[in-house]
């Protein structure tokens, strides 16, 4: 029996379980035969790697997902633009999936301020995570205050509210004035 000074201390013994607990588990980890220790060369794959051990290389989700498309609506204008189709190509945000899911609809555009044709559409958008931004001409935005898509064919300032959510590279100076033109606006296929 060993004197009283030479014996650990209970709180001693039990400051030091956690690091004997490691010390196991990193030795059972590293052993490949079963209980003795191998060399670091032979340690498993799948010690440092768990996926699969073959050759060829495993798809991911990326290599086996297509990339996300942005979609794509058409605006076609009747009335005194009849036969004048928008493409316009949509930014990938809450908004635009909203509106995406009230097409196909019926709207009338007309011009407002000199700057933009609006047309009111019959559900909100919605705008999380978006921030106000300044149309520029061919951008298609959402105005929340007065719930109404934009189309722009001047700049237009920043206000608060107003959310780019689109543009067009279709020539949109034939906007300007015009008033209750009808449109249908259908997604691209």
């Amino acid at each position: 029996m060993s004197s009283p000074a030479h014996r650990p201390s209970r709180r001693r013994l039990l400051q030091a379980l956690p690091v004997a607990l490691t010390c196991l588990a990193v030795a059972a980890c590293a052993s490949g035969d079963g209980g003795t220790a191998s060399s670091p060369a032979a340690v498993s794959p799948t010690a440092t790697n768990p996926g699969p051990t073959t050759d060829s290389p495993q798809p991911t989700q990326e290599t086996t997902m297509p990339a996300a498309q942005p979609a794509s609506i058409r605006i076609s204008l009747g009335g005194a633009l009849d036969g004048t189709v928008l493409t316009v190509h949509l930014d990938d945000n809450a908004a635009t999936r909203s509106l995406l899911a009230q097409l196909p609809l019926e709207v009338t555009f007309s011009d407002y301020g000199g700057q933009e044709l609006t047309a009111s559409l019959p559900q909100d958008l919605d705008t999380t995570g978006l921030a106000a931004s300044a149309p520029q001409p061919g951008d298609v935005a959402w105005y929340q205050p007065n719930r109404v898509l934009v189309l722009s064919y001047t700049s237009i300032g920043s206000w608060p509210g107003l959310y780019v959510i689109g543009h067009t590279d279709d020539d949109v100076a034939a906007l300007a004035g015009q008033a209750n033109l009808p449109a249908s606006i259908t997604r691209a296929q």
